[in-house]
């Protein structure tokens, strides 16, 4: 649902994804298994795809794991924090305030002080007007406020920690500058 991908409306979870991971290593004529790589929300599918077949995997390669497909996870918040995160699942990214959320959030502004004020890179030099065009682009596509806000809205999934020790493989990981 990102980048030039089609934009289906569908339930987006960390189990969809490592189903098509899945379907695609079955469906390659070259021998298993594989070495598997994933940044962010793909690093978590990739364990996660270790994890379920794991004949099918000899290694994976994490670049900056997500901790789950979004950035909170009920179990982990405070009680008087939960209601908060309630509104903005259900009402703000579910109702009719999230594509005005989308749309603040994919302005070329917010896009820019993320990747500078973050530290996303690891020089602010990097960030140009090349970049952000790459970053946006996708943006305008029919469907990407959904496939957005259906990420953002859905459930986290496991956690990269919950994997982990059921893993018998070698994992490489990069994280940060």
């Amino acid at each position: 649902g990102f980048g030039a991908s089609v934009k289906p409306a569908i339930s987006y979870s960390i189990e969809l994804f490592t189903s098509l991971l899945h379907d695609f290593i079955e469906s390659r004529e070259e021998a298993i298994p594989w070495t598997v790589a994933g940044n962010s929300i793909g690093g978590l599918a990739c364990l996660r795809l270790a994890q379920k077949v794991p004949e099918s995997v000899d290694s994976v390669v994490l670049f900056n794991c997500a901790g789950g497909m979004s950035g909170f996870r009920y179990s982990d918040v405070p009680i008087l924090v939960k209601p908060i995160l309630f509104v903005i699942q259900n009402v703000i990214l579910k109702g009719p305030i999230g594509p005005y959320f989308f749309q603040n959030f994919r302005s070329r502004a917010n896009v820019e002080s993320i990747l500078k004020k973050q530290g996303v890179y690891g020089s602010t030099e990097n960030v140009n007007e090349e970049l952000l065009e790459i970053l946006l682009k996708p943006a305008d596509d029919e469907g990407a406020c959904d496939v957005f806000l259906r990420v953002f809205g859905g459930p986290p999934g496991p956690t990269p920690e919950s994997i982990l020790s059921s893993l018998h493989c070698p994992i490489l990981v990069f994280w940060g500058t």
